[in-house]
């Protein structure tokens, strides 16, 4: 007699059967969820701008429907959770564009001088040989999040990373001003999800819209 074997997996590790079957069902609904957590994290938006809030009631509703249709045919899954990556990146643009219209000010003198030394470069100046110090006022940078010496002066010139203000330089020339460094890092966040999304083996790309939402770094995005 032969041994027997698993039907369904030539490895026959129950761990790994279970893992098959719940990833592509568990996916949608998931995605899903963290549309509607998008949904609702610009709700308040919509008291000042009416289509943010048109937008938040649209991401609760397909939030919640699309898992279901996803279920019901699992034909239209993988197109389903493209349409949830898709929604999750207007929401997040969308977040981007609210937090810098009721805060316009930089988070950090990092990407205050970021932008600032881009803005020399393009000018002709040599920004590692120029102060950052006009930097404060013109990006709002709060006292609280200047870089200090141990003896108490403010450090007012680039450092780090190397010649990382190149990045902000095609957005300066395109006209952006107001924000241009936390929009560029946005731009960069989405396209690192987006390249995730698409690595990543079908059953599992649905994790690529929980980085993409991860509070903590949209958080930080946003702060500079």
């Amino acid at each position: 007699m032969q041994p027997q074997t698993s039907r369904t997996n030539p490895n026959g590790n129950p761990l790994t059967e279970a893992m098959q079957t719940l990833a592509p069902n568990i996916g949608p609904l998931i995605a899903g969820l963290v549309v509607v957590f998008w949904g609702l994290r610009i709700w308040i938006a919509g008291t000042v701008f009416p289509w943010m809030g048109v937008g938040s009631s649209g991401l609760i509703l397909c939030g919640l429907v699309l898992p279901l249709v996803a279920w019901r045919r699992p034909r239209w899954r993988r197109v389903t959770e493209g349409v949830l990556f898709v929604l999750v990146t207007a929401a997040f643009l969308a977040w981007i564009y609210w937090q810098v219209f009721q805060n316009p000010a930089y988070g950090t003198d990092e990407l205050a001088f970021d932008q600032y030394a881009a803005q020399l470069w393009m000018h002709g100046i040599n920004p590692y040989r120029a102060s950052m110090a006009p930097a404060f006022q013109q990006f709002l940078v709060p006292v609280t999040y200047h870089t200090f010496t141990l003896n108490g002066h403010t450090i007012t010139k680039l450092s780090y990373p190397a010649l990382s203000f190149l990045l902000y330089v095609p957005a300066l020339a395109l006209g952006l001003h107001a924000q241009a460094a936390v929009w560029v890092d946005a731009v960069f966040w989405i396209v690192a999800n987006g390249i995730s999304y698409l690595m990543l083996p079908r059953e599992y790309r649905w994790v690529a819209v929980l980085t993409l939402s991860f509070v903590q770094y949209t958080n930080y995005l946003v702060g500079g």
